[in-house]
């Protein structure tokens, strides 16, 4: 069963599945179980840029790269680029 068939792209972060949406905008997070978190940057076109353990850096279609604490989808910080970090937990999409 798809936990979100409307997503263009999806990334994990910690324990939380990260979903963006092209045609509509924004990210929604699940947990592994397919439970829905939170919505966030609604109507934005935005993507997951990388992820680093309970951090995602969110790209948007224009502006700075905003990073995000995946439990919450709290914006923590902004940022021009993404940090390059060599760490095995540390993802590009």
């Amino acid at each position: 069963m798809p936990v979100d068939p409307d997503a263009w792209h999806a990334a994990f972060s910690g324990d939380s599945l990260l979903a963006t949406h092209g045609a509509t905008g924004g990210l929604t997070a699940y947990t592994t179980a397919g439970e829905q978190l939170y919505q966030a940057f609604t109507g934005q076109n935005v993507g997951v840029a990388a992820t680093f353990g309970s951090r995602a850096f969110i790209a948007p279609n224009r502006g700075l790269i905003r990073v995000i604490d995946v439990r919450s989808g709290r914006i923590i910080g902004a940022r021009r680029d993404v940090p390059r970090v060599l760490h095995p937990d540390f993802t590009w999409w």
